[in-house]
Order: C-alpha cells, then structure tokens, then sequence
C-alpha cells in the first residue's frame, strides 16, 4: 500500500485533517478500529502489540476510541461508511458487549446501513471462542480475517503460540456454518524450527478447510524493531534456500488444488468473487488487501492507525499516552504523515495498477510521462534486470508482470516507490 511509512515525515497539522475530512462528506468511505492490546502477545507478528497487563488498560483504550468517534462526528457525520474493519492481535478481548457497543455509536454517529456494509474482524484462533460467531453474525459481521501457524504441535509449543489445526478447523467450520461470506487465511512461515516436511502437512490441512482466500506471509526476524522477536532463535530460523523451497512447495499445491494467484502472495479460489473480479477488470487494493470495493478513503481510529482522505496520509500517535492526550483535548490524534505531490500521485497510480492488474499502461508514452521523476534512469536500469530475468515486460508503452513476476511483485514495485527507490540508489552510490 502506497506510500508506506517510510514515507510519513510531514508533521500533519490538525486544522488541515478537517479542511479535507469537511470534503468526504456525502461521499463512500471505509473506517478501521485498531486494537493493540493483546494478554498473550504473538512473537512472531510485526504488527504493533502492547502486553495487556490490567483490564483497566483496555477500558480506557476503548473510552477513548468512543471519543475519538465523538470527535469524526463533528466534521464527516455525513459521509456513508461502507466498509468497517476491526483490527489487531486480540480483538476478541473487547467481548461481545463492547463490540456492539461500538457498533451503535457508529450507526448512530455516521450515515450507515449495517446490512449493507461490509464488516470484517480479526480473529485470533488462540484465544476465541467458536460460540460468539453466532453473535458476531447477529451484529452484521460478515467477513472474518485469520492468522494461523504451522500446524506442527511440537513447534507451537516451542513458540508458546498453541494453535492446533482441530481448534481452526472447527473456527472455520462454524464460521461457515452461520454463514459468513468470507473467511480469509493469512499463513505464516519461517519460523524458527520450521521444517519442509512440517509446512507440507500445514498446507495440505490448510487447503482442506476450502477457504476463499489465503495469504502466504514470511516471517522477518527484525527485533530490534518487534521487541518480541527476541524470544525467538535467530539461530534456527530457516536459511533464505530453505525458505525458497518451503514457499514453492505451498505454491504449487495452491495452485494445483484451483487457487489463482492475484498477487501479493494471495491466492484465491477459482470460484471467488476476488478472481470474477479480476478478470472483469474491477478488482481494486485497500489497506484490507484485494478487495470488491472501490473506495480508497479511510478514517482510523486508535493508537499508530493510519488514515487515507483523498491525497492525505496520516498516523495516529503510536505512544498511547500521547494519543489519549490528545483525544482528551477533542483534536485528532496524528503524529506524522504525507500529502502526496504530483509526482508521488502518479507513483501510486503505477503501483495500483501492478497489484491490481499486473499491468499499467502509459497514456502518452513512457518517456514522456516518466522523463521528470526522480531516479528514473536507476529505476528502469532494476526495471530492465527484472525483464531479462521474466519478470516483466516492457515496452514503450507499458509495464507487464508475467506470471512467475507475479510472486516478486512487491519488488517491482519498490522500484517506483520514491522512498523505497531512494533506499536502492543511495546503496548503489554508497
């Protein structure tokens, strides 16, 4: 998603938020609720997570999400929410009473249909319980959003992450059962200890749960960033051959079983809705991921959320006494943030088009539409190594992913990320 934070170093004054929050009213937008807090805090996530130590912690959190709410009111209570997504390593920790809750506030604060709009939740399999589905459907949830492990018991408990395939088997099974339109997997791999053998029998169990839509995500060992990295052993991570070949096995068994892949390391079920739409040309890329909906705009609550309103990025403060602080005094959260220029606009769209379509096209010729970014010359100098090794086509006018440039696509488009280009030209100069 464009641009990342690497990108966010303007400090975004609260007065211009408004002036754009003002022009979204009467328009469709999207609202994600992030939840940090977690009891049992997943060591291999880089998600950002805060040990819950005392329930009180939480209350306060969520009393501040409410009057974080409180505060969007005054400036887009006119604006039609389509989508919202509750996010975060232990969502279920809210309970099914401050969910609903939080529903109402928003279905009394917004222009909303709760049978209409798309509403997604993180499950943590860890920790919740197959019985509050029925309650979640009750409310409107429709879309589920699970992270899961290798299934191999032994290496769970060395993780002290216990998530066995029975328990998400029958997470899946309920789910389906009272009737959710999707249930989207994200699987995690390289983990210390992780052998091939062990990620075979995962995914084999994993294809057999028939899910629409899964995620393959690598693990990066990175903890002087994820503290909680630390208490795993760097020393029995998987080596990058051992990776590579654990990650097209998983692959070839995705797509022999009838996965497509779009991209992004997502696979989709030759049946989806996601695949109809991307052979319709009307696939589109949000902060949820591949998805049906069109609208881009998003409002997000909580400590280190990050919102998108037309060409303005922002970050919530990611200290939460910080974000508290300002909530109590009735401003808006941020901490930093990007508007994009011209320039950066164009970058997005190129790169919206790679994930979305594999493809962009140029509407008055590549040399003359690209001759004035920044590092062109270093970016079609990658650009063309990636052509003669298939990744790519290139032509006058247009970029075209093959097939196996699908599984590097992240890498291509780095390569018109203008932070991400800056990182590849300054090594090279170095």
């Amino acid at each position: 998603y464009y641009p990342t934070t690497l990108g966010f170093q303007e400090t975004i004054k609260h007065e211009d938020i408004v002036k754009k929050m003002i022009a979204l009213n009467g328009k469709e937008i999207n609202m994600k609720l992030f939840f940090p807090y977690s009891r049992d805090p997943d060591f291999h996530s880089i998600n950002y997570q805060i040990q819950l130590t005392d329930d009180s912690q939480l209350n306060t959190y969520i009393e501040t999400i409410k009057n974080e709410l409180i505060i969007y009111k005054k400036h887009i209570n006119k604006a039609k929410i389509v989508e919202i997504y509750f996010s975060g390593s232990d969502v279920s920790l809210l309970g099914i009473s401050q969910l609903s809750k939080l529903l109402n506030i928003i279905e009394n604060s917004f222009s909303i249909d709760l049978k209409t709009v798309k509403l997604s939740i993180d499950i943590n399999a860890r920790h919740f319980n197959k019985n509050h589905f029925k309650a979640l459907k009750k409310m409107g949830f429709n879309s589920l959003n699970i992270s899961t492990l290798n299934f191999n018991y032994n290496l769970q408990v060395a993780h002290k992450q216990p998530q066995s395939y029975q328990h998400v088997n029958a997470l899946i099974k309920e789910a389906k059962k009272v009737d959710f339109a999707e249930v989207n997997i994200e699987l995690i791999y390289g983990l210390p200890n992780e052998t091939y053998e062990n990620m075979r029998n995962t995914v084999s169990a994993l294809i057999a749960l028939n899910c629409e839509y899964v995620c393959m995500t690598r693990y990066f060992h990175r903890p002087f960033v994820f503290k909680l990295q630390k208490y795993l052993d760097q020393a029995h991570l998987p080596s990058t051959n051992e990776n590579y070949y654990t990650y097209k096995m998983c692959v070839d068994k995705l797509l022999v079983s009838g996965y497509e892949h779009l991209g992004m390391n997502c696979f989709v079920s030759s049946d989806s809705k996601l695949f109809a739409a991307r052979n319709k040309h009307i696939l589109s890329y949000n902060h949820t991921g591949y998805t049906l909906n069109t609208h881009n705009d998003v409002v997000a609550l909580g400590a280190a959320s990050i919102s998108k309103v037309n060409a303005l990025f922002y970050q919530n403060s990611i200290k939460i006494t910080d974000y508290i602080r300002s909530v109590l005094k009735g401003r808006i959260p941020n901490g930093k943030g990007r508007s994009l220029s011209a320039e950066q606009l164009f970058r997005k769209e190129i790169i919206k088009g790679l994930i979305i379509d594999n493809y962009f096209e140029f509407n008055h010729g590549r040399k003359r539409q690209m001759n004035l970014l920044k590092y062109i010359d270093e970016t079609f100098s990658h650009l063309n190594e990636m052509a003669n090794d298939g990744l790519v086509n290139i032509s006058e006018k247009s970029i075209n992913v093959t097939e196996i440039g699908k599984f590097f696509l992240k890498n291509i488009c780095a390569l018109f990320d203008l932070n991400m280009i800056e990182l590849i030209y300054y090594k090279t100069n170095e």
